[in-house]
């Protein structure tokens, strides 16, 4: 996987935008699973972010991209936590959280309905669309909007911009390490 490839995926978690990111890769027998993810690891890890492969589909390989203080903020919500561990997650623990979900994705033929919390989607907006994914939504966009658009429509064009912006430093020469925004401490 290229770096133009992952920043285009993955630039509004890079930029701190978004918890975290799930997306795919084609894979092909050439491909070192370990080394690539050894790779990224060694320049995220000390900038707050990990890549977890989640699962191989269809000759496509599944990432997950995420901000792990950010995600554990997220976690903590009292409403997260609830619709969570009426789930069966078990939310007194985030890396059992997260193993719950990872192992969801690698057993479920789709993506489980709660992984819109472990991508920092809107909580309102998650949990509406898992009591009726067919609602009919104000807008579509990374997330069906449900509640509050005027937020969500100023997101996105965040997010697309960011991602504009950083597959244009990519094709300018910057490296990849350069674009990750560093967590607040």
């Amino acid at each position: 996987m290229s770096d133009e490839v992952f920043v285009r995926c993955c630039a509004p978690t890079l930029a701190g935008l978004k918890t975290g990111t799930i997306f795919n890769t084609p894979l092909t027998p050439a491909d070192d699973i370990s080394a690539l993810i050894r790779r990224m690891n060694r320049l995220l890890t000390d900038k707050g972010l990990r890549l977890i492969p989640v699962a191989i589909r269809n000759s496509r390989l599944i990432l997950y991209l995420y901000r792990v203080r950010d995600l554990e903020k997220d976690l903590a919500s009292g409403t997260v936590t609830d619709v969570l561990s009426s789930l069966g997650y078990p939310c007194n623990d985030p890396a059992g959280c997260f193993k719950t979900l990872i192992k969801r994705l690698r057993t479920q033929k789709n993506y489980p309905h709660e992984i819109g919390f472990f991508l920092g989607f809107p909580t309102e907006d998650v949990i509406r669309y898992m009591h009726d994914p067919q609602a009919k939504a104000l807008y579509t966009g990374l997330w069906k909007v449900y509640t509050n658009i005027d937020a969500s429509l100023h997101r996105f064009a965040q997010i697309r911009q960011c991602t504009d912006i950083y597959c244009e430093h990519i094709r300018r020469g910057t490296r990849l390490e350069q674009l990750i925004v560093q967590p607040y401490k």
